[in-house]
């Protein structure tokens, strides 16, 4: 009997389903029901009915009854298996587009949906109905098919993963957008700076919107100016010095003038060789004194000379030295020029130097003159070493003995630059004079150690000190290398051709040193444009022949190169004219100079 039921199910069903009389496996059964998907159970319930054997059981005797038992036990579960899912497939809601399209605003994605929806619909439809004669021949073709039926799941799991990334990306856009806040709070100091979607929110609301008032471009050059001029005059009117300016409104203590600060600014950078940032909130006490007494150094000799002035002229005003008139509203303008005047020196000055190597070449002296290479003798007695950079070099160097190698200091170098001023007959403006002797005096408060640490280069230490920022100091690193390799392929001079050596140095440096004097006389803005009002008016008065007389009188003395005074006015006027044919010449020679790494048309000045 168990050979019927598994003969009778497998007819019944049109294929092999694991199911036996004596099995009670039922949930292996409701699974290959829904493996072989609803048409099966379909055909069970349409093509063999049990119930048209039901009769059999008249039959059934003895040890048969016990199988029989079980057969209809096993028939009745199948077929409420087969109900079940007749009842699911029942209750299957259909969706309503029409709804759906009512209330969602972007009809073309509703339509797109629903037609999706529809095409797939309508392939499982095919591929579930039961149209084919033999139920064998549709099992094959949907095994067939099933590979096709697993591409479709796995493009529409990765569809259903794509869209939860979007659902969630959207709501946390969303979750952002409600929880920021509003526009009229918004704080540029926390996070408007790093949030580029926000700066522009910001602008398009703010500047484009059309319920706000009209407004100009921030980033407009023409509102740039306009604010650069609004800024230029709230700072002059806050800084203005009359009686009662905005600087004063609302305080209770009166600041002082700027001079103040720049003076101690001055004598902090002198006195510490620090950088500015470092400059201290309360100034020692001693360092206050200190600059009282400078001050009252100064003021003892352009006072002095002052009072000479006024006397010897009967005159009511006269501005001290190196000072206008009214200090309390040109002083600014004139010490700034002062300032630039004395940098525009410095530069000269370091250039000049730098042009034979002569800047910094610790612990090398460099020497031109005889005078200079007796006094660099002075150092160690003469034990040291005499060395030549090439012909292009217009110096010697001497290296002293280790023992006698150290940097001089600031008041040394004072006095002998005054010993050189005496010795050549040149004379210098007396209150220039104790500004330059104030200057050494603050330096030699440093100490030994005043410019170099122990052990330091003196290149390296101008390094150091010079900020990292400065636009010149590729320049003076470009200078310092090639400083080392010269001195490294450095020839020492010997005794027998160190004097022959030396007076072809001398003649050199002679012709440099004219011609860098030269130089420095038209460079200065100032001083060029004096010499050429003289020039022009000493060429007029030789020309209506009214020159000659003035020297006569002595109402103009000339004073050549060698000291002696000129009386021929056509030798003055030719001085000026080889005078400015030289600086021309000059001009030109620096023109033509090539900025080192740079192209032919970068030219120095």
């Amino acid at each position: 009997m168990g050979c019927i039921s598994s003969s009778l199910y497998q007819d019944s069903l049109g294929c092999a389903l694991p199911l036996h009389a004596e099995s009670t496996d039922f949930d292996a059964c409701e699974g290959a029901c829904r493996e072989y998907s609803l048409t099966a159970a379909e055909r069970v319930s349409a093509c063999r009915e049990f119930s048209s054997w039901s009769g059999l059981g008249a039959f059934v005797e003895g040890s048969s009854q016990g199988p029989w038992q079980a057969l209809r036990q096993n028939e009745q579960r199948v077929s409420s298996i087969v109900k079940k899912i007749e009842a699911d497939s029942r209750r299957v809601q259909q969706i309503d587009w029409d709804k759906w399209e009512q209330q969602i605003a972007h009809k073309d994605i509703v339509k797109c949906m629903r037609a999706h929806y529809e095409s797939q619909s309508s392939l499982f439809s095919a591929l579930l109905s039961g149209g084919a004669s033999s139920s064998l021949t549709r099992v094959h073709g949907l095994a067939v098919g099933w590979d096709s039926f697993s591409k479709a799941l796995e493009s529409c799991e990765a569809s259903v993963r794509q869209s939860e990334s979007l659902l969630n990306s959207g709501a946390a856009a969303l979750w952002v957008s409600y929880h920021n806040p509003p526009v009229s709070k918004l704080d540029t100091n926390e996070w408007l700076d790093t949030d580029l979607y926000w700066q522009a929110f910001v602008e398009k609301h703010h500047f484009y919107s059309p319920y706000q008032p009209p407004l100009e471009d921030p980033e407009s050059p023409a509102e740039k100016e306009r604010v650069k001029a609004s800024w230029h005059s709230r700072m002059a009117k806050f800084n203005d010095r009359s009686d009662t300016p905005m600087l004063y409104n609302f305080m209770e203590t009166l600041p002082s003038w700027e001079r103040a600060f720049l003076e101690h600014m001055i004598y902090f950078l002198v006195r510490r060789g620090a950088d500015y940032r470092f400059f201290p909130e309360i100034t020692p006490w001693q360092w206050l004194g200190d600059i009282e007494d400078q001050r009252a150094k100064f003021f003892s000799v352009a006072q002095r000379r002052r009072s000479h002035f006024q006397l010897s002229s009967l005159s009511r005003e006269k501005p001290l030295d190196l000072l206008p008139l009214d200090v309390e509203h040109d002083g600014a303008v004139a010490t700034l020029r002062f300032l630039q005047a004395e940098a525009t020196a410095v530069s000269a000055t370091v250039g000049r130097l730098m042009a034979s190597f002569s800047f910094l070449p610790d612990p090398f002296i460099p020497c031109s003159s005889t005078r200079s290479a007796l006094r660099a003798m002075e150092v160690d007695g003469g034990k040291g070493q005499w060395f030549d950079l090439g012909e292009d070099v217009s110096a010697l160097f001497y290296l002293p003995t280790k023992q006698a190698r150290r940097i001089p200091h600031p008041r040394e170098a004072f006095y002998k630059v005054m010993d050189h001023l005496t010795m050549t007959g040149k004379r210098m403006n007396p209150a220039y004079a104790t500004l330059f002797d104030s200057f050494t005096d603050v330096l030699q408060q440093r100490g030994d150690n005043w410019f170099c640490d122990e052990g330091e280069c003196a290149s390296q230490a101008f390094l150091r000190r010079l900020r990292s920022d400065d636009p010149m100091r590729e320049v003076f690193c470009d200078y310092f290398e090639e400083m080392y390799s010269r001195f490294e392929a450095a020839k020492e001079v010997k005794p027998a051709e160190f004097l022959k050596l030396l007076a072809k140095k001398e003649a050199s440096h002679g012709v440099e040193s004219e011609v860098y004097r030269h130089w420095a006389l038209f460079a200065s803005p100032e001083a060029a444009a004096t010499a050429k009002e003289e020039s022009d008016h000493l060429t007029s008065l030789f020309k209506s022949k009214q020159l000659q007389p003035v020297l006569d009188a002595n109402g103009i003395v000339a004073i050549g190169p060698d000291g002696q005074k000129i009386t021929d006015a056509g030798q003055v006027v030719a001085s000026f004219n080889e005078f400015e044919l030289l600086k021309e010449t000059i001009q030109d020679s620096i023109k033509a100079l090539k900025v080192p790494g740079g192209t032919d048309a970068q030219k120095t000045n």
